[in-house]
């Protein structure tokens, strides 16, 4: 008896389904054309300069190189090297202490 009811079910669902996806939002009643950020947009700032992809970034550094970073400005020995957001954390044993040190990765 179940399994009728979740035939029934999974059927008046896959029914539906397109009828509530086509009710939905369109894109362009969301979004603002690009004629209205040309408007909106700033003296000096042309349309082309708000929609550019951004600039090409600074390579990121490779850990070994933020393992020797570390080495020499701290001494020590590295334990390890861990990418944590826009930082390398380094662990360096020293003297038989453990030093945590951060070091930028681009």
């Amino acid at each position: 008896m179940t399994e009728r009811y979740t035939i029934i079910t999974a059927l008046l669902i896959s029914a539906l389904a397109p009828v509530a996806v086509a009710q939905g939002p369109r894109i362009d009643d969301i979004a603002p054309s690009l004629s209205a950020v040309e408007s909106i947009s700033k003296p000096g700032l042309d349309a082309a300069a708000l929609t550019r992809e951004p600039g090409p970034t600074a390579p990121p550094r490779a850990p070994r190189e933020a393992a020797q970073d570390a080495q020499k400005q701290y001494g020590g020995r590295v334990l390890s090297v861990r990418l944590i957001k826009d930082k390398y954390r380094v662990k360096l044993l020293k003297d038989g202490e453990v030093r945590v040190v951060q070091v930028p990765a681009r």
